[in-house]
């Protein structure tokens, strides 16, 4: 009687699967496109023998089904965006160029919202870094002036703009100079004297112009306006600077309160979600894959807690697999459809948003691949794009191979750690056991015990409801026979 009352009052509920389901539909699901000469080409988005100078649908059939399950359309690198010297409105992709050779696949504007309007997606745009030369001309008529009029003119009213500055500016080389633009412009301007450190405040200086900008030029359909600061994937410091800089407080001398005048603060904060275990193709990918995700939640959680007091959202602007070594193995494993419903199942936690990089292509350098390689690809052989197909439609399955049974005992971090309220514990057996989980207080007592019984060899999952106990480190302990394995975890209210 005394241990029922007392999992009453632990709220327990227990969660155990082998595979996750779209248990919480409150992420949105999208797709990032960087060009479409990628991959295999314009032939997997466009009909042949486009008179370009009267086609009012260029779309093949296919690739408008596929990519309807997602709401959001990333561009990246279409302008194109990445190294781009475009200043200038009139430099940009026209909408009847032939858009079987621009340079390096760049589509023109009017094609990427006709796209998101025939699917009814929000349009993600990533402006080229040197338009910010254009706004600082003429901050009243300029590049972005134009961009947000045409976009608000032919968007359908019923959908959003994402507006993102660039793309990936903390990065630099050949491949992302503006990287090093945003790096020797925030020294020039004086925002600090090393350009690594410089181009994130540069970046928080342009950013929150082009934010002005459409929210200006959409004025009484501000809302429709996703203002988006972009930080760099596993930089707490990065992350840091760029709330430094837009706090205005913490530059109250000189240039430094040029940086954002206005004081807006972005609705979104945007990193990538990105899992690499490697090689795409070693024996426990399956393991490794679980443990790189529940190390990941732990960074994505310290991002959410800088970000919330500023009141900004986590999003990802690209997510997924990132192997540059077996990528296609992995790609072609039909345990990848078990490891994308387990990544979607454990970013939903602290994302609102994800964009999967990319929805076809190949990266040839073994990198990268796509949801699938192609639209010629068949649905049955593009296991990735199933289960994103299938989280968003709520009807996830199984697949059963070897892998399905793990090979060693372990106990993962749980995630979110730290946590409030709430924690999901993940372990896995590679045989039947007699299996109990506990948890203990600091003193060493034991405050609950999660699981206690016998199961067959698998993956499993616990959530752990702490809203009954006080903040401080509890410690989980796994046992199996004779075998055990201990975590730690804090809760923090």
């Amino acid at each position: 009687m005394i241990k029922i009352l007392q999992y009453a009052f632990f709220a327990l509920v227990l969660v155990f699967t082998c595979n996750g389901g779209n248990l919480d539909e409150s992420m949105r699901l999208g797709t990032n496109f960087w060009n479409f000469a990628w991959g295999n080409g314009r032939e997997d988005y466009f009909n042949p023998d486009i008179d370009w100078s009267s086609v009012s649908n260029p779309w093949k059939t296919k690739f408008l089904d596929e990519i309807s399950i997602y709401s959001v359309i990333r561009f990246m690198d279409q302008v194109p965006t990445n190294s781009s010297n475009v200043v200038h409105w009139d430099e940009r992709v026209q909408k009847t160029d032939n858009h079987y050779t621009t340079e390096r696949g760049a589509v023109a504007y009017e094609w990427q919202i006709d796209l998101c309007n025939r699917v009814g997606a929000d349009i993600w745009i990533t402006v080229p870094h040197r338009t910010i030369e254009s706004y600082e001309a003429d901050p009243d008529s300029n590049y972005w002036t134009e961009l947000a009029l045409l976009i608000k003119s032919e968007l359908h009213p019923d959908l959003n703009v994402y507006v993102e500055y660039s793309n990936e500016t903390w990065s630099g080389g050949p491949n992302f100079e503006q990287g090093d633009y945003c790096g020797e412009r925030g020294v020039e301007m004086g925002f600090d004297p090393q350009p690594y450190t410089a181009k994130f405040y540069f970046h928080v200086y342009a950013a929150s112009r082009l934010h002005k900008v459409f929210l200006d030029v959409f004025a009484d359909e501000a809302g429709r306006v996703k203002t988006v600061l972009a930080g760099q994937d596993g930089s707490m410091w990065g992350t840091e600077q760029q709330l430094l800089a837009l706090n205005n407080e913490t530059f109250s001398q000189g240039v430094h309160e040029n940086l954002n005048p206005w004081e807006l603060i972005p609705e979104y904060y945007t990193i990538a979600n990105y899992i690499d275990t490697g090689d795409g193709a070693s024996d426990d990918i399956r393991e490794r894959w679980s443990e790189k995700l529940a190390q990941a939640a732990d960074y994505y959680q310290q991002v959410v807690d800088a970000i919330s007091p500023f009141e900004m959202k986590l999003i990802a602007y690209e997510g997924g697999q990132h192997y540059t070594v077996n990528a296609d193995v992995f790609s072609r494993n039909p345990q990848s459809y078990n490891m994308y419903v387990e990544w979607l199942n454990t970013v939903k936690h602290y994302f609102i948003l994800t964009c999967h990089y990319t929805h076809t292509g190949i990266w040839q350098g073994g990198g990268s691949w796509g949801a699938k390689e192609s639209t010629a690809q068949s649905i049955d052989e593009a296991h990735k794009y199933r289960a994103l197909r299938d989280w968003v439609k709520g009807t996830v399955g199984n697949v059963n191979d070897k892998k399905s049974t793990p090979e060693f005992f372990r106990l993962l971090q749980n995630y979110p750690n730290p946590f409030n309220a709430s924690t999901t514990i993940k372990y896995q057996l590679p045989e039947k056991s007699d299996v109990k989980l506990s948890v203990y207080d600091v003193t060493g007592q034991r405050i609950a015990v999660l699981i206690d019984t016998n199961q067959a060899g698998g993956y499993y999952s616990v959530n752990w409801n702490a809203g009954g106990f006080a903040s401080g480190v509890y410690f989980f302990r796994l046992q199996a026979g004779q075998i055990s394995e201990m975590r730690e975890g804090i809760l923090i209210k």
